[in-house]
C-alpha cells in the first residue's frame, strides 16, 4: 500500500511539473489561413516571374543589393516609399530558396529605438486586426518586439511582426520595424552531404 501511495504522489508531482512547464511555453496563435500572394506572385513562384510581376507594380530589383537568394526591391517612381496594405514602407526584401519564393519582408528603418518600438506597436495593432498573433520572447538581445501568427490551412505559413536593431555597412545603428510573411514549405532543407 505504501508503494502505491508513493507511486501516486510521484505521478501527481510529474503531472503538476509537466503542466507548469507548459504554462511557461508561449501559446501559438493559429489563423484559418495566412496570405500567400503578394503583388500577384504566390509563394513558390520562380525568380523571373517574381521580378516581372513586381516590375508591373513599379517595384524594381536592386541588383547591387541582391544575391541569388535575397532580393531587394525599390519603387520605380523614384519615391522613397512604396505602399502595401495601406501602409508606407521604406524597404522590401524577398527570399528565394532553390529559386522559389518563400518569404517577403516589408520594413521601415528608423534611427530612434523608442520611435521604432512605438511604430512597431502600431503595426502590431494593425496586423492583429486581421491575424491572431502571439508574443514570443526573443533569444537575441537586438530584438525588442516579436509576435507571430501561424496558419492552420497552410501549416508551414506564418506572419511575423518584429522590431530589431541592426548595423549598416557604414556601422550606423538603425532600428527596423518588420512585417514578414513566410512559407517554409518552399524553403530548401539542408543538404545531407553536410
Amino acid at each position: 500500500m505504501k508503494k502505491v501511495a508513493i507511486c501516486f504522489v510521484c505521478m501527481a508531482s510529474a503531472i503538476i511539473f509537466m503542466n507548469s512547464c507548459n504554462m511557461n511555453q508561449p501559446q501559438e496563435a493559429f489563423n484559418d489561413s495566412i496570405q500567400g500572394t503578394f503583388f500577384g506572385v504566390p509563394f513558390g513562384a520562380d525568380k523571373k516571374d517574381l521580378v516581372d510581376k513586381f516590375a508591373e507594380r513599379d517595384l524594381l530589383l536592386l541588383p547591387y543589393l541582391s544575391t541569388e537568394e535575397d532580393l531587394a526591391f525599390y519603387p520605380a517612381s523614384g519615391s522613397q516609399k512604396y505602399s502595401f496594405g495601406g501602409l508606407d514602407w521604406d524597404c522590401l526584401n524577398v527570399g528565394l530558396s532553390n529559386g522559389k519564393f518563400y518569404y517577403i519582408q516589408f520594413y521601415n528603418t528608423l534611427k530612434d529605438k523608442a520611435e521604432a518600438i512605438k511604430y512597431g506597436q502600431s503595426l502590431l495593432k494593425t496586423i492583429s486586426a486581421k491575424y491572431k498573433l502571439s508574443k514570443e520572447e526573443p533569444e537575441d538581445s537586438t530584438i525588442y518586439l516579436l509576435y507571430r501568427g501561424k496558419s492552420k490551412k497552410e501549416t508551414e505559413r506564418e506572419v511575423t511582426v518584429c522590431v530589431s536593431r541592426y548595423e549598416a555597412v557604414d556601422e550606423t545603428i538603425y532600428y527596423g520595424t518588420f512585417l514578414q510573411y513566410m512559407d517554409k514549405k518552399y524553403e530548401a532543407s539542408v543538404s545531407d552531404e553536410l
